[in-house]
């Protein structure tokens, strides 16, 4: 049976940082992902001064942001006429060393982490859906089906839950969710656009009767 300290279920962006600090402190550790890869899409496309921070500490800062795009300006359009401009470049100045959001799709950002891991000879494990686990006062047990459909255990000192607003983690240790949903719906889409407004290093956000629509730079020499 496999053993490590710490058992990390989920390999989003929460799960894969965890593993980063576990490995900067020499903690052992094994992470479970039921997806085979990172993710292709977008999602989440702003990382702040604080992450970058955390980033820094693990010479991670300085990739991301020769991945990512500077957000220099905040705009905001109603009925096709610019009502605000905010300049939001070197917001925080003074107080980080980071002064600046920075746009990067989660699709990088999951990539950067897991090169990282493999760079220190640590790998995630795809294709790995957790079932379940169980606990005495010293030891967790993880049971868990393999990329072959087989159900594998493995034994930890920690369980830790990265798996999502839905955790079968969370739901399993009867722990709530707490917190407040919002009861709206939104949409979120990669396109390439071609447009003489937005093409710049900055937010466009577009107030239209039933809510607003957001545009914001991601990729670098592509128009969006």
């Amino acid at each position: 049976m496999q053993k490590t300290q710490v058992i990390i279920i989920g390999a989003g962006p929460t799960g894969l940082s965890l593993a980063v600090q576990l490995l900067r402190y020499n903690i052992d550790f094994v992470i479970l992902e039921k997806k085979l890869k990172t993710t292709h899409l977008s999602k989440a496309v702003v990382i702040q001064a604080r992450t970058l921070e955390i980033f820094h500490e693990t010479a991670l800062a300085e990739k991301a942001i020769a991945q990512g795009r500077l957000t220099t300006a905040f705009n905001m359009y109603y009925k096709g006429r610019r009502k605000l401009k905010l300049d939001i470049a070197g917001l925080g100045r003074g107080m980080s060393n980071f002064p600046f959001a920075l746009s990067l799709e989660q699709s990088k950002t999951e990539k950067l982490l897991v090169d990282h891991l493999a760079e220190n000879k640590k790998h995630v494990n795809w294709g790995c859906e957790f079932i379940r686990f169980e606990q005495n006062k010293d030891r967790v047990m993880v049971s868990y089906k393999d990329a072959d459909g087989r159900e594998q255990m493995i034994e930890g000192d920690y369980i830790v839950g990265c798996d999502g607003s839905h955790s079968p983690v969370r739901q399993q240790s009867g722990q709530s969710f707490e917190g407040d949903t919002v009861p709206k719906l939104f949409y979120v889409t990669d396109v390439r656009l071609t447009s003489s407004v937005v093409n710049k290093d900055e937010l466009f956000i577009f107030l239209i009767k039933k809510g607003f629509i957001l545009f914001t730079c991601i990729i670098k020499n592509i128009r969006f």
